[in-house]
């Protein structure tokens, strides 16, 4: 059997969590053993919870478009024809369920389809129209 082989090459990255917000910042607080990770106990009903909590002025999607724009414009990359763009999360739309549960106080008018990791894939093609290569 014959395999075709690619290169592939990281141009660059970038980062948000609750461990650091730049690629230095995170890896300075993984060694210090810093996870960003704190019990808020106002958090779920008085119910203390652990919660990485990103400490950022933006909301979710306006975070995600603003690290893609980083990505991009870091990349000097003239076209992206053939370009894979890489995205980690743990969950797509996650803002979105607690904004409406606090809001409300109820599961009940939540769109599963916001709650999906596919979220990010689908906001990223529509703002930048980037092809779906799968």
């Amino acid at each position: 059997m014959i395999y075709k082989t690619n290169k592939a090459y990281i141009t660059t990255t970038s980062v948000s969590c609750c461990a650091g917000n730049s690629e230095l910042e995170l890896f300075s607080n993984i060694c210090e053993g810093i996870s960003g990770i704190e019990t808020d106990p106002t958090y779920f009903n008085e119910t203390p919870a652990a919660i990485g909590k990103i400490q950022l002025n933006l909301n979710f999607f306006d975070n995600l478009i603003d690290k893609c724009d980083e990505v991009l414009s870091k990349s000097n990359l003239e076209n992206f024809d053939d370009t894979l763009l890489v995205i980690g999360s743990s969950v797509g739309g996650i803002n979105l369920t607690e904004s409406l549960y606090f809001k409300e106080g109820d599961y009940k008018n939540i769109d599963p389809n916001y709650h999906n990791i596919n979220t990010i894939q689908n906001i990223l093609e529509q703002k930048f129209r980037f092809k779906d290569g799968i």
